[in-house]
């Protein structure tokens, strides 16, 4: 998984545990090539969502609404410069606008390899509708938002009453778990 630090900084973290007790943290996050904690990339601090779409594929959201397409191929080596990684032709690509006024936004990645992998995108809209998209593409530079978001109901509402969730995240399968405000975990499908 990745993570961003208060400097923009994105770093890369490998967990190979079973969920072992562990205060100190360090349990499953070392080991030899593990790499956990190293700094891959820069310059991620005006992301106001970042989605983790599976396959290293990050997509993150800019203050103006743009939808931006990184992936990252590397096994975690330092790297500050944010090159060695990410060397695929379409890095930051802007792929989708209009983003920016969600509250929420989550993915759930279709499991298993297929010929031509789909991300499910879920966003929740400031009135708390729940809405769907899907992306098929690869990076492409498209402002426009159509290439690789090319099939019906993009956009579409499937739902509503999102509004007052602490936390939604993808699980897969276009399944999510969510947590309101009282703390409840929550099972959508």
């Amino acid at each position: 998984f990745f993570a961003v630090n208060e400097n923009g900084d994105l770093l890369y973290f490998r967990y190979d545990g079973d969920g072992e007790q562990d205060p100190t943290g360090s349990r499953g996050f070392t080991g030899p090539g593990n790499n956990s904690g190293n700094q891959i990339g820069r310059g991620f601090q005006d992301f106001i969502h970042l989605l983790g779409c599976g396959d290293g594929v990050i997509l993150g959201v800019k203050p103006n609404g743009d939808l931006t397409y990184f992936q990252y191929s590397g096994n975690g080596e330092a790297d500050p410069t944010g090159t060695l990684g990410f060397e695929g032709p379409n890095q930051g690509n802007v792929i989708g606008n209009g983003f920016h006024t969600m509250q929420h936004m989550f993915v759930s990645p279709r499991s298993g390899i297929t010929s031509h992998p789909a991300v499910a995108i879920f966003c929740v809209a400031e009135n708390g509708d729940l809405l769907f998209f899907r992306y098929t593409g690869n990076g492409e530079e498209d402002p426009s938002g159509t290439l690789g978001f090319e099939g019906p109901n993009q956009g579409t509402q499937i739902g509503n009453g999102f509004l007052n969730f602490r936390h939604i995240v993808g699980i897969g399968d276009r399944k999510f778990l969510a947590v309101p405000e009282n703390g409840d975990l929550l099972y959508f499908h």
